[in-house]
Order: structure tokens, then C-alpha cells, then sequence
């Protein structure tokens, strides 16, 4: 007996438009549909109640769609036939199907609580322009006086 681990599968989120043909009870009964079709392949936890929008641009010759999302747990092997079976559905205007990564979020927001500090500080800037100023001082007394002994020859 094999026992399923969590390990090998993935949090997956499915967001996808569809028909405004269907009213909102329809939509909500599609929904359904799909989440039944989505535990075939995995546990759903989590799903949005179709919202109607109105589309940037027109698909399908549509320019309004419901628009919801199931979120799920399954295992990758399994993805290309629930792919094969949303491609079948004719409701579904649009999907699109992706993996959900928590840890994202969190090191970006950690990322951006870090401050870059600078490589000198003020004080340790002013002291090296002194220092190439005083060499600058230096290399020019020096050109003076390598000008006066070829000039005096």
C-alpha cells in the first residue's frame, strides 16, 4: 500500500472566465461543474464565486465574462489531462492554470525591508577626497618642478 504524501504534490491555482450567456445562478452551477472536475485530480481548498467584469478587450466577440477561481492540491502528472478536459468545456472563454508559491511573497516583502547601505559613509567620502586632493597637490609640485630643471637645461 502506497500512501499519497503531500511532498509530491503542488498548490495549484485555476482562474478562468465564463460565458455571459449563462446568468448567475448558471455560473454558479458551472462552478460547480468545474470543481467536480477538478477533484478528479486533486483536493480543491479554496474557490470564488463567479463575479461578473467587464473585459479590456473582446473575446470570443464577448466584452463581459464571470469571472472565478478554484484553488487545489494535486500532483503535476496529472495537470496536462485537466488541462485536456477545460479545453473541452465550451463556457470557459479563458483559463489559466498556475502553481501557487507562497514564499514569494514573503521574500520580496522581506527584500524590500532591507535597506542598501551605501558602501562609504559621509565622513569616510569627505576623508578620501581630501586624500586624493592632497596627492593631486603633491603630483602637481612635483610636474613644477621636473617643468623648471627641463626648462633651466
Amino acid at each position: 500500500m502506497t500512501s499519497e504524501s503531500t511532498e509530491d504534490k503542488k498548490i495549484y491555482q485555476l482562474n478562468f472566465l465564463i460565458s455571459p450567456q449563462l446568468d448567475s445562478s448558471q455560473s454558479e452551477d458551472f462552478l460547480n461543474e468545474i470543481k467536480s472536475l477538478v477533484s478528479r485530480f486533486g483536493e480543491v481548498l479554496n474557490e470564488e464565486l463567479p463575479k461578473r467584469i467587464r473585459l479590456s478587450y473582446p473575446i470570443n466577440k464577448k466584452k463581459e465574462a464571470f469571472f472565478c477561481f478554484v484553488e487545489f492540491q494535486g500532483k503535476p502528472e496529472q495537470i496536462d489531462e485537466l488541462k485536456k478536459e477545460l479545453e473541452k468545456e465550451k463556457n470557459i472563454l479563458r483559463y489559466l492554470l498556475t502553481i501557487k508559491k507562497d514564499g514569494i511573497k514573503k521574500k520580496s516583502k522581506e527584500a524590500r525591508r532591507i535597506k542598501k547601505k551605501p558602501a562609504f559613509s559621509q565622513s569616510e567620502i569627505k576623508e578620501k577626497e581630501e586624500e586624493t586632493d592632497k596627492e593631486k597637490k603633491v603630483e602637481l609640485k612635483e610636474i613644477e618642478k621636473k617643468l623648471g630643471k627641463i626648462l633651466d637645461k
